[in-house]
C-alpha cells in the first residue's frame, strides 16, 4: 500500500521534494494510515511534516481521546502536532446551519490557518476511493449538473496552497487492513454510523451492495471522473470562446445574445454556454451560486428559446429572468421597474430624463433631414407649444410621415420590432393639442412635413438612449 501511495502521489504530482506538508488527522484509521504513510516517505522525499487535528466537541471525552491518540502518534513519529478547539454549536445558532455543515466549515477555518502558521504548501486529507465512489453516487442522486466534476479531486487550491488526497485509489478495507498489520492505533467516531446523516446512509446502505459486484468500482468511478473532467474542460473552453463571439451586450447584471447564434452551435456547446452565462449573473449577485439548480434550468432555456413568440419571458429561480425579443436574448437579475405614466413639460433650450434616455431641444440655424430618426429638426410656427415629453397611453395614433392614413403607436413598435419591457417607457414628443409629433428613433409625424416658404425659430430636438438594460 504504501508504494502504491508513493505512486499515486508521484503520478499526480501532489507535492515535490522539500515540502511543507500539513496532514489534518482525525485520529480514524484513514487519516492515521496517512500519516503513517507520509512519515515514512519523510526522510526520502525531505518534506517537512506537520500535523493538525481538529477537536469539534461533539462527543464529550470521545472527542477528547481522539485528540489525544493523535497527539500520541504524532509524538511517536516524531511529527509537530497542534490541536484546536473548535465550536459547532455556537457556529450553527450564529450561521443557521446543520452540524456537518458548521463542523466542516469549522474545520477548514482552522486547516487554512494552520498552513499559514507552519508555512504548508500542501494539506493532505484522507479521503480515500470508498469516499468518491460515495460522493459520485450521492452527487447522481441529488441532481448535481453534469457540467461539473462528478468525484473527488486528487488535488485543489486551498489557502496559500493546495490540498491534496493522496488515499484517492485506496479502499476502506484495504486501510484498516494496513493499520492492522503495522499496529497503528485509530479510533471509531460511533457518529459515523448514524442514519441522520445522507454519507452515512450511502455508506450502510448503497456501497456495500457496488463493491460487492465489483470491488474495483473505486478505480472505475475515478477514471470515468477524471476522463469526463478532461472533456468538460476542453469542451468548456470551447464554449467560452464560442460565447465571446456571440455576446452583443455585457454587464454586471445582464447578458445579451443573438438566438440564432446560439442556436446554431451544437448542443454541448449550448448547455455550457448557457451555463456560463447563469453561473456568472449568480456569482455577480450573491458571490456564490447554486450548481444543483443549472441543469433544470438549462433545460428550460433552450425549450423557450425554440418558441415562436416573438417577445417572451422566463423567470427562473434566483431572480434570473430571461427574455426573448424578436431575435434576441436577454439573460438578466436587474429587477424589473414597472413604469409609471409620465408627462413633462419640454422647455426650450432645456431637457427631460425620460427612463430610456434624455431628450433634449435647443434653437439651430439649419434643419436637419428628418430621416435622422435620433434627432428632429422643424419650424416653431408648425406646432402648437408648448410642447411636452410623455410615454404612451392606451389608442395612442400618429400620422406618419411620408404615408397617408394613421397608425396606431402600438403597432409602430410591433413593427420596429421594439423590446416589449421598453413600449411602456419610450418617449414621445407631444404638442400643446396631445398630437404626436415624433416617436425618437422610430418615426416623425406629417406635423413637421415642412414648406420651403415658411420661415420661422428652428428647433431641434435630440434622444440620446441610455444602455438597455
Amino acid at each position: 500500500m504504501e508504494a502504491r501511495v508513493e505512486q499515486f502521489i508521484e503520478n499526480n504530482r501532489l507535492f515535490g521534494m522539500e515540502t511543507n506538508v500539513l496532514v489534518a488527522v482525525s485520529g480514524g484509521p484513514d487519516s492515521m494510515a496517512l500519516l503513517a504513510i507520509i512519515a515514512n516517505l519523510r526522510e526520502k522525499w525531505r518534506l517537512n511534516l506537520f500535523v493538525v487535528h481538529v477537536n469539534h466537541r461533539l462527543r464529550g471525552e470521545e472527542s477528547n481521546k481522539d485528540a489525544e491518540l493523535v497527539q500520541a502518534f504524532s509524538a511517536r513519529l516524531g511529527v509537530p502536532c497542534n490541536v484546536k478547539d473548535v465550536d459547532v454549536a455556537a457556529f450553527k445558532a450564529e450561521r443557521h446551519v446543520g452540524t456537518q455543515q458548521a463542523a466542516r466549515a469549522l474545520r477548514y477555518q482552522v486547516f487554512q490557518g494552520e498552513m499559514e502558521r507552519v508555512h504548508a504548501t500542501v494539506l493532505l486529507t484522507a479521503h480515500h476511493g470508498d469516499d468518491e465512489v460515495e460522493t459520485a453516487f450521492m452527487k447522481l442522486t441529488r441532481g448535481t449538473t453534469p457540467l461539473t466534476k462528478l468525484g473527488i479531486a486528487a488535488t485543489r487550491p486551498f489557502a496559500n496552497g493546495v490540498l491534496a488526497r493522496p488515499l484517492l485509489e485506496e479502499t476502506k478495507r484495504s486501510i484498516v487492513a494496513y493499520c492492522n498489520e503495522k499496529d497503528i492505533p485509530y479510533r471509531i467516531d460511533r457518529s459515523n454510523f448514524s442514519d441522520a446523516y445522507t454519507r452515512n446512509r450511502f455508506r450502510m446502505n448503497i456501497a456495500p451492495y457496488l463493491v460487492e459486484e465489483n470491488p474495483h468500482i473505486h478505480k472505475h468511478i475515478g477514471r470515468f471522473d477524471r476522463w469526463q473532467d478532461d472533456d468538460n474542460h476542453y469542451l468548456m473552453e470551447q464554449a467560452k470562446a464560442h460565447l465571446d463571439q456571440i455576446l452583443t451586450k455585457k454587464s454586471e447584471k445582464s447578458i445579451e445574445l443573438e438566438i440564432q447564434a446560439l442556436c446554431l452551435a451544437p448542443f454541448p456547446l449550448q448547455r455550457r454556454m448557457i451555463h456560463l452565462i447563469l453561473n456568472y449573473l449568480h456569482l455577480n449577485v450573491y458571490g456564490v451560486n447554486d450548481m444543483r439548480a443549472f441543469p433544470d434550468a438549462i433545460e428550460q432555456i433552450q425549450a423557450f428559446l425554440q418558441t415562436s413568440a416573438p417577445s417572451a419571458q422566463l423567470n427562473l429561480p434566483g431572480g434570473v429572468q430571461v427574455k426573448r425579443s424578436y431575435g434576441t436574448c436577454l439573460f438578466t437579475t436587474a429587477p424589473f421597474i414597472e413604469t409609471k405614466a409620465y408627462c413633462h413639460l419640454l422647455s426650450i433650450p432645456g431637457k427631460v430624463d425620460t427612463p430610456l434616455g434624455v431628450i433634449r431641444a435647443d434653437t439651430r440655424e439649419e434643419l436637419l433631414e428628418l430621416e435622422h430618426t435620433d434627432a428632429v429638426s422643424f419650424q416653431a410656427s408648425q406646432v402648437a407649444f408648448p410642447l411636452y415629453i410623455r410615454n404612451r397611453k392606451p389608442g395612442d395614433k400618429l400620422s406618419p410621415s411620408g404615408m397617408s392614413g394613421s397608425k396606431k403607436v402600438n403597432r409602430l413598435f410591433i413593427d420596429r420590432k421594439v423590446d416589449r419591457a421598453k413600449r411602456d417607457a419610450w418617449p414621445l414628443l407631444v404638442d400643446a393639442n396631445d398630437s404626436i409629433l415624433w416617436v425618437p428613433s422610430l418615426q416623425t409625424s406629417r406635423i413637421l412635413t415642412r414648406s420651403a416658404n415658411e420661415q420661422g425659430e428652428l428647433l431641434h430636438v435630440t434622444f440620446s438612449q441610455h444602455k438597455w438594460p
